[in-house]
């Protein structure tokens, strides 16, 4: 704990923070003070030190303003939610009303704004460590042969996450008509002074090209798991070789790569089975991936490969009680559409934003009447429903498990025509819901009802909103982006449409102006 509170100190004093914050809170610079303030140079005395430095990048990108946003912002944009009428004139005031009506873009503040910030902190802390190790600064440590590789690993896959999110929201989405417009501000150097400032926005394709380049020196420098023993961990939550790879994938599939995604998604799991993946095997109920947190021994997700203590499913999860607790109560805003009976009085469960007659429809025509999902996962709550997924802040949330990629891989070998392996993935999902397989000889029935499947499964985890985006833009835009069941105040903001291709200007958030203010490279 001691070394986790060190770590933010830190994170907070390093000059590259200092000035990204001006980006976002203009007052958070205000709030450091003198006794946070440790030299920049001592931070590169030592490996030890050092990993107070990607401790601190993990607190970032994993804070409720990082990822907590994220997660918002993703699911609030799809189409699977509506604002609860009894609410509605509380959602006008709170920030997640600007998400679902997509009434961002002439605003240089917002949600985005957070994301961009708190993933700003972590981009320039890990540019710090990689920058060091890669320039030999701590050559003479003893504990380099031991350590290096793998901070190194962690740095670089900490990276590529926190720009690839970003590039997700400020860029749009890969398409070969959209590889030259321009997405976020690059920079692969720590900002040490003001002759480390000046950076321009780099385009999409320039961002994906960078993205992957992380992601696959990260791959061969991260651990399988973590051994306590050699690996002297301050934040449980490690990057291990699986997650570069997991996202790897995922990048992959969201430009519509399929073979390289294939790939990545093989070697993640294994050979297609009847039985799923060995090395990540679905959890038997689905309601154990979304457990609160338990009392000691705690769950490390992450840490290991294989762990008794935690859903083998889980590839990779956040721990509501690490870094700068995502969960923590009050702060998660994704609890705006959690169940309003049931859980703990938390400032954020407010009953804002109530699951719509698009995710209903999915999983009615699944089969709601063994679907274990819908029973254990959604609640019908004075006429209305609710996920009853992320519903407290003592709880775990899986950011990758097997059943999105089983289902990544079932969608690449249908469009492929391999329309057995296809079925295969497809049905171990379906199997652990409950509900019957599918068997269709139609290729286009077998990708419709995977994509379908991905949308029944995945609510909550910042799934469905990218697959439209990827959908529409694999279909050159013919496939528009659905925004979901919204009153005409609500659609004032989209020109009154009901979807949108994915080069939608709507789509993307004002890049802030206030990054052009203090960055001449602008």
């Amino acid at each position: 704990m001691k070394k986790m509170k060190k770590a933010i100190k830190y994170t907070l004093v390093l000059p590259v923070l200092l000035l990204i914050a001006s980006s976002g809170c203009t007052k958070f610079v205000d709030e450091i003070k003198p006794e946070t303030s440790q030299d920049v140079k001592s931070l590169r005395s030592s490996i030890r030190d050092l990993e107070t430095v990607l401790n601190g990048g993990y607190a970032g990108v994993f804070s409720p303003a990082g990822m907590g946003i994220f997660i918002e912002i993703a699911e609030m944009q799809s189409d699977f939610y509506n604002i609860n009428p009894a609410k509605r004139a509380s959602v006008l005031a709170i920030e997640s009303y600007s998400l679902y009506t997509h009434s961002y873009f002439s605003a240089d503040a917002g949600m985005a704004r957070y994301q961009l910030q708190w993933n700003g902190f972590t981009i320039y802390d890990m540019n710090f460590v990689i920058e060091t190790i890669d320039k030999g600064m701590v050559a003479n440590d003893p504990d380099l042969p031991l350590q290096g590789d793998r901070m190194l690993g962690e740095g670089l896959a900490m990276r590529a996450l926190a720009y690839w999110q970003q590039v997700l929201f400020f860029g749009p989405q890969y398409h070969s008509s959209t590889l030259n417009e321009l997405a976020v501000v690059f920079r692969d150097w720590p900002i040490l002074g003001p002759a480390d400032i000046p950076a321009k926005r780099r385009t999409v394709g320039e961002m994906y090209g960078l993205i992957i380049k992380d992601l696959q020196r990260a791959i061969p420098l991260l651990p399988e798991a973590y051994d306590p023993a050699i690996h002297p961990i301050g934040y449980k939550m490690r990057m291990r070789k699986d997650f570069a790879i997991a996202t790897l994938a995922k990048v992959y599939f969201q430009m519509n790569d399929f073979d390289n995604a294939l790939a990545q998604v093989n070697t993640l799991l294994g050979p297609v089975s009847a039985t799923g993946s060995t090395k990540y095997p679905l959890a038997a109920d689905v309601n154990t991936l979304f457990n609160k947190i338990s009392a000691p021994p705690y769950i490390d997700w992450g840490w290991k490969s294989t762990d008794g203590n935690r859903a083998p499913e889980v590839i990779y999860g956040i721990d509501g009680r690490n870094a700068q607790k995502m969960t923590n109560q009050g702060k998660f805003g994704y609890m705006n559409s959690a169940s309003p009976v049931g859980t703990p009085t938390l400032p954020g469960a407010k009953e804002f934003f109530r699951i719509g007659k698009p995710y209903v429809d999915l999983m009615v025509k699944g089969d709601t009447s063994l679907d274990q999902r819908w029973k254990k996962l959604v609640k019908r709550v004075r006429g209305s429903w609710w996920q009853n997924r992320i519903r407290t802040h003592e709880m775990y949330y899986p950011l990758y498990r097997a059943a999105e990629f089983l289902l990544m891989r079932a969608e690449i070998n249908a469009r492929k025509n391999n329309l057995t392996d296809a079925l295969t993935d497809l049905n171990v999902v379906r199997r652990r819901a409950g509900i019957p397989d599918f068997a269709s000889a139609s290729q286009a029935a077998i990708i419709q009802e995977i994509i379908d499947e991905r949308g029944r499964e995945m609510i909550t985890e910042c799934v469905r909103f990218f697959d439209m985006l990827r959908l529409s833009a694999l279909s050159n835009g013919t496939f528009l982006v659905p925004l979901g069941e919204k009153e005409s105040d609500d659609k004032i903001y989209v020109s009154g449409a009901d979807a949108l291709p994915f080069n939608s200007p709507f789509f993307l958030f004002h890049f802030p102006s206030s990054e052009a203010q203090y960055n001449p490279g602008l």
